[in-house]
């Protein structure tokens, strides 16, 4: 099914919930899944559908066009990622750092971020990141 820049595909109705039912070949050319995320936007008294996936998808190639046109490789952003990492976990849990320094200095121990990471995964998402137990 060859995409056009608007087309008329089906009509529909709204079920006592709100649901509606896209015709399955729609689903399947645009690859949708139960449960796949629809972005609706409101223009005048009409309504868009959107799959998600495709809003990422164009944010995705906007972001990588802009870091291109700027002159930034994947290899220079991948090196700004541990420093940027630890930037906002400072930023997010500033007594944990607090602690990791009072530990540091009081008993020269070194601690870093790579050791540190399944620890703090740990204490956010309440599950162990390496045998999943947890709540």
């Amino acid at each position: 099914m060859a995409a056009k820049l608007i087309e008329y595909l089906t009509t529909t109705r709204l079920g006592e919930r709100g649901t509606m039912t896209l015709p399955k070949e729609y689903r399947d050319a645009l690859k949708l899944e139960t449960g796949a995320p629809l972005t609706i936007l409101r223009i005048g008294d009409g309504l868009i559908l959107m799959p998600e996936q495709k809003r990422f998808e164009q944010l995705c190639d906007s972001i990588a066009t802009r870091l291109e046109n700027a002159g930034v490789t994947e290899a220079a952003l991948q090196a700004t990622l541990p420093d940027v990492r630890e930037q906002l976990m400072k930023r997010r849990y500033p007594k944990f750092f607090d602690l990791c320094k009072w530990v540091n200095s009081s008993s020269q121990l070194k601690l870093d971020l790579a050791s540190l990471e399944p620890a703090i995964n740990f204490l956010v998402s309440g599950r162990c990141g390496q045998c999943g137990e947890g709540n």
